[in-house]
């Protein structure tokens, strides 16, 4: 019911959203000057993680205020991550992944470390796994509360971006890499992987709510669907690539951003095979 947006200019709004009204301009944080660029609702409060330069700031949306704020110290944070309960808040920079305990800020952070810098972090749905795409070429996969993690490498490039599959029964996690996207899973005590491939670069991936199909979109002007290793979709809707994409959380509706400013929907056919 509520939307948070944040830029350069150094604010944090909130909106009320309500189905049928124009959306309401509920508060406005303006105390930083900086760009703020990670956002994350937590998955059942109104509470919002926010990233100001090195530091992430715990802002409860009944109160209007700052509840406590994390210091990652190392680097800035790139990517920010509740765990599917919100019981941990993960956030990623250099050295790795620092999670804390949503119950006890002031506890010292449990720290996945990671060759370099971890890009993008991401728990799996039923908040066993938890993955790190690495600026080094690797990929780090932690069972929590079981370590050691695992280390994948011979990517050909950094991994930029990671997302799990909602499926809780058989763990499926994607990693984009350049033109590729690399799909783990884990099967027979070991994690299997194969790669799908765009023409360019990757931009955005995302799964299904509810469903094993995975959209990924590229500079190379294609959006693309794919069930497991089978590619079952194409959609070419702008002319020069893609930015972004989101799921509707029913799964209906597929939005995606062009890098010329164009914003598309598609809506799940009456039939439920492909989008048009």
């Amino acid at each position: 019911k509520y939307l948070a947006v944040a830029g350069q200019k150094g604010e944090v709004q909130i909106w009320q959203v309500v189905e049928n009204l124009d959306p309401e301009l509920v508060t406005t944080s303006t105390d930083e000057k900086v760009w703020i660029d990670s956002l994350a609702w937590h998955p059942t409060a109104r509470v919002l993680a926010f990233t100001v330069n090195r530091q992430i700031k715990i802002w409860d949306l009944d109160s209007q205020k700052i509840i406590t704020t994390l210091d990652f110290a190392d680097s800035s944070v790139f990517n920010l991550a509740w765990h599917p309960q919100g019981k941990l808040l993960a956030a990623s920079g250099h050295g790795g992944v620092k999670v804390w305990q949503s119950d006890n800020w002031i506890r010292q952070p449990y720290r996945l470390q990671v060759p370099g810098a971890s890009l993008d972090c991401a728990w799996s749905v039923d908040g066993q796994y938890l993955g790190s795409g690495n600026l080094d070429r690797t990929l780090t996969l932690l069972h929590w509360d079981h370590p050691p993690s695992w280390l994948m490498q011979g990517f050909p490039g950094k991994v930029s971006q990671v997302t799990w599959s909602p499926n809780q029964n058989q763990p499926l996690l994607a990693a984009a890499c350049q033109e590729g996207i690399t799909l783990w899973q884990y099967a027979q005590n070991q994690w299997q992987s194969h790669i799908l491939q765009h023409e360019q670069t990757i931009k955005a991936i995302a799964f299904a709510p509810h469903s094993s199909i995975l959209a990924t979109a590229g500079d190379d002007n294609y959006l693309q669907l794919w069930q497991g290793k089978k590619l079952i979709q194409s959609l070419t809707e702008v002319a020069n690539g893609y930015s972004c994409l989101a799921w509707h959380p029913r799964g209906k509706y597929l939005a995606a951003g062009g890098q010329n400013g164009e914003l598309i929907i598609w809506q799940q056919s009456l039939a439920g095979k492909g989008f048009g």
